[in-house]
């Protein structure tokens, strides 16, 4: 299947629902912001739908590319780095070096599921699988913050999961839209 076909389109109506860190987004842009940084984001597709974007950085902060919706859009260090994209049926995977470093699935006509492991550009790994619902790791691995907090909507709000003061802090459903 072609990339671009519409069973692989990770377009999604701005009510849609977002599953990411054991939590369910509705009308937040920004899904994940890690020291101002934004990691993961809905972004206007067109005049009536939305999609995904997310920055994918090395370990060491290096961006190695972004990622809208299906396309991919590497530095030339992502291109070293062999980054590729996936498109097994109904999902949109990200790999490097045979990892994945996140999966966006759609689990219905509104819903979208997503598992990360992000780096942030202070080298931080930002962690939501299975396994880990939310946990970030600093760069020599030792685990800094994670959440317990599962089974919440959060609607209408600026952010999703905010992190702060280099990993320590984790806050859900920050800055009202109204």
């Amino acid at each position: 299947m072609s990339p671009n076909c519409t069973t692989n389109s990770l377009l999604f109506s701005s009510g849609a629902v977002i599953s990411y860190g054991g939590n369910r987004f509705i009308n937040v842009p920004t899904i994940l912001q890690v020291d101002g940084v934004s990691l993961i984001e809905t972004v206007r597709n067109n005049e009536i739908s939305r999609t995904t974007r997310f920055k994918v950085y090395h370990g060491d902060g290096v961006l190695l590319a972004t990622v809208v919706g299906t396309c991919l859009f590497c530095t030339e260090e992502g291109m070293k780095a062999g980054l590729e994209m996936r498109y097994p049926s109904r999902a949109t995977v990200c790999i490097i070096d045979g990892r994945i470093v996140f999966e966006v699935r759609r689990i219905a006509a509104a819903v979208l599921s997503i598992t990360a492991e992000l780096f942030s550009p202070a080298g931080l790994l930002i962690r939501s699988t299975s396994t880990v619902p939310f946990a970030i790791f600093g760069p020599d691995g030792t685990q800094l913050a994670a959440t317990a907090v599962t089974d919440k909507r959060i609607r209408k709000t600026q952010l999703g999961y905010s992190v702060t003061d280099n990993g320590r802090i984790v806050a859900i459903g920050e800055s009202s839209l109204g």
